[in-house]
């Protein structure tokens, strides 16, 4: 195809895909409370699975998963490279996800992300760090997993990083055992960090419009087998190691393809 064709063809994929995830985060926000109303925490959750595996199906995201999920209720801490991930944020139980609070009331996303009872941080605010704390600690001991990202942000997807040990000491002190997840993208496309200092949302936009234009996007995720921390700092960087050890191919490579600073 010539190079006008190809423009056309990717937009009109990209236009297709949209309209179909705005329908699938209508379809989950309307749907999710009444079938855990209905039928339960576990009938919802495996609604959920079934919406995130339509939603894969729509943005042709191809998740390559090496490990396994934990048996047991855990705290699931991954890093994190895209705004795709929240399409990989789910365990085999019900499962907690912590996400910033900028994006509650964002159309559709946030309106889904509220009816799967997201836990809602402010970023920039220690305080409201520390209160999710008891939230995810109390929701692993009730038989429910957490995931949540160490990093606060996305990141280049290069290299984690900076990681908060907050968590990692929560966890030890709760005795709750955590898995690491390394999350890896095969297009660099995917990988996303912006300063948020100015023109966040219309750059944002911009590069969720250009992930709609790609063909496929593969991802490759890897669990680390559950572990009760008894140390948080040895904790913190046996999981810096351990996603630097998944993204060991990329570390040559140039920094994400949509980075914004000032």
């Amino acid at each position: 195809l010539g190079q006008p064709k190809r423009i056309l063809m990717s937009s009109l994929r990209a236009i297709w895909r949209l309209s179909a995830a705005c329908w699938l985060f209508a379809v989950l926000a309307l749907s999710l409370p009444l079938i855990r109303l209905v039928g339960g925490p576990r009938r919802a959750h495996r609604f959920f699975l079934g919406w995130i595996g339509a939603m894969h199906r729509t943005l042709n995201l191809k998740v390559e998963r090496i490990g396994e999920l934990p048996d047991e209720p855990s705290i699931l801490l991954g890093n994190h490279p895209s705004y795709l991930d929240i399409f990989l944020c789910y365990d085999r139980r019900p499962t907690a996800i912590v996400a910033a609070r900028e994006f509650k009331w964002f159309p559709f996303v946030g309106w889904a992300a509220q009816a799967i009872g997201t836990v809602w941080v402010h970023r920039k605010c220690p305080e409201s760090r520390k209160q999710i704390v008891p939230c995810i600690i109390d929701a692993v001991k009730a038989q429910r997993s957490a995931f949540l990202f160490p990093e606060g942000r996305t990141t280049d997807g290069v290299l984690p990083s900076t990681v908060r040990v907050g968590m990692f000491k929560a966890a030890a002190e709760a005795g709750v055992p955590v898995t690491y997840v390394g999350i890896r993208y095969g297009n660099r496309k995917a990988a996303y960090f912006h300063d948020l200092k100015g023109g966040f949302v219309p750059h944002l936009l911009r590069h969720l419009w250009s992930l709609l234009c790609e063909p496929q996007i593969e991802v490759s995720l890897r669990y680390s087998r559950p572990q009760r921390l008894t140390c948080p700092e040895l904790g913190m960087r046996r999981f810096e190691n351990f996603v630097r050890w998944h993204l060991r191919r990329d570390v040559p490579l140039q920094p994400a393809h949509a980075v914004y600073r000032g």
